[in-house]
């Protein structure tokens, strides 16, 4: 009778295929390493058991806190699916040290069927990274790869050599680095992730992975390092991403910034953030090279693109705030957020401003700015800004320094209306 009355719940009268829809939800929450887990839920009765063990959707999530014993059901159950495997650090005592390694051996005999691969592993486990990494993996279509890294162990950094297969369709690395970054698997990318890894790809391989994946979405690179290389345009001509919509370039070397400033069109892209210092050996010649009047790469990442099309839309204004050794640029909205920051020595801060301003003029509609300079007389250098070519743009203006508000103030008191331009000059 009671086994009448169970089956007689609202859950029995479920579909078989919604209670897998169910039970899959529950297992993201619920890892099988863990209790309770799917395993529990398989000896709540037949029906269960049956829905659970006989869907090999359910079954296709390996995590490196799995024992042997559970890996193995993992990998049977899942019949043929492709595979997914979680890597996480963690400290392991000698018992866990051992069955880490049975559980290597078996995901590398079936590295065949992973279809993505996320690793976080501490440094002492870089040698086990390694070897998984370069297996047979002809299914691999996302990689995120994360390395906690030693300097006193530097002999077994992560690097390792992608073993010939479909291009992936993501890559993420921080800390490792591929032996080879002209490697085919990164052709035909959507997401791209590079943070400071031990080796950089150079200029040329970064463009080269860039104009071989017109599809990417999604670019994000950090703390890259070419120290004694630099990049001069032009290299490889305009690169032209239409999808890519989120960048994020944080403190890269300068010859990455100028780069991607100068040669990624990407005329989609609506949240930006870009960092970096823009100056060399103490001179404005990066400046000259990203903010050339008619640069379209620039325009198109601060949404300066004109469509061609008309619209009703009241254009975002840009905030601009130049202070003693940093430009800000920002524009957002509830569709799009961008910021880019660029680092350079105190002298140059007039230098930036004109540089700014001329960029500007050339822009066929640029929305209004306000600008905000915040840097005192004593670091210009003797220099002497020009509001001039900031006449068709200019909002408001905000000057922070006495000295610097007198120079403003003369030059706007110098206005005056172009009879035959019909536009004010100063």
């Amino acid at each position: 009778m009671q086994r009448r009355r169970n089956l007689a719940a609202p859950i029995h009268k479920l579909p078989i295929e919604v209670m897998v829809m169910i039970f899959a939800a529950y297992s993201k929450s619920s890892p099988l390493a863990y209790y309770p887990s799917l395993l529990d839920l398989t000896t709540v009765n037949k029906l269960w058991y049956d829905a659970i063990v006989y869907s090999p959707q359910l079954w296709t999530v390996l995590e490196s806190d799995f024992s042997p014993k559970i890996a193995k059901l993992v990998i049977e159950r899942s019949k043929a699916l492709p595979l997914s495997l979680v890597w996480h650090d963690k400290e392991r005592n000698e018992q866990e040290e051992q069955e880490l390694e049975r559980f290597l051996a078996l995901v590398v005999q079936h590295s065949h069927r992973f279809k993505s691969i996320n690793m976080i592993f501490p440094e002492w486990e870089n040698l086990i990274g390694r070897e998984l990494l370069q297996s047979k993996l002809p299914r691999l279509e996302k990689l995120r790869v994360k390395a906690l890294w030693d300097s006193t162990l530097e002999e077994q950094l992560v690097k390792f050599e992608l073993q010939n297969g479909p291009p992936l369709r993501e890559i993420a690395l921080d800390t490792v680095f591929l032996a080879s970054w002209s490697s085919p698997r990164l052709i035909g990318l959507f997401a791209l992730d590079l943070t400071g890894p031990i080796q950089s790809p150079s200029v040329e391989e970064l463009l080269d992975i860039l104009s071989n994946s017109p599809q990417l979405e999604r670019l994000r690179l950090c703390d890259l390092d070419c120290s004694g290389s630099s990049w001069k345009r032009p290299l490889k001509g305009i690169i032209t991403l239409p999808r890519l919509q989120e960048i994020v370039v944080d403190n890269p070397s300068g010859p990455y910034l100028s780069a991607i400033l100068t040669t990624v069109y990407a005329p989609a892209s609506k949240n930006v953030c870009v960092r970096g210092y823009l100056d060399n050996d103490y001179s404005a010649t990066m400046f000259d090279e990203v903010c050339t009047p008619g640069n379209n790469q620039l325009k198109a990442l601060l949404g300066l693109e004109d469509s061609g099309l008309p619209t009703e839309e009241v254009p975002l204004p840009i905030t601009i705030v130049v202070k003693s050794s940093v430009a800000r640029i920002v524009r957002s909205g509830d569709a799009e957020e961008r910021e880019m920051a660029f680092y350079f020595h105190g002298h140059l801060s007039a230098r930036i401003v004109n540089l700014l301003g001329q960029f500007f003029l050339a822009v066929p509609q640029v929305p209004a700015v306000d600008l905000t300079i915040g840097v005192a007389a004593s670091s210009w250098g003797g220099a002497v800004f020009d509001l001039l070519p900031w006449t068709r743009s200019l909002r408001t203006l905000s000057v922070h320094d006495s000295g610097v508000c007198r120079s403003a103030v003369k030059q706007l008191g110098e206005q005056t209306e172009d009879a035959v331009k019909g536009v004010l000059t100063w």
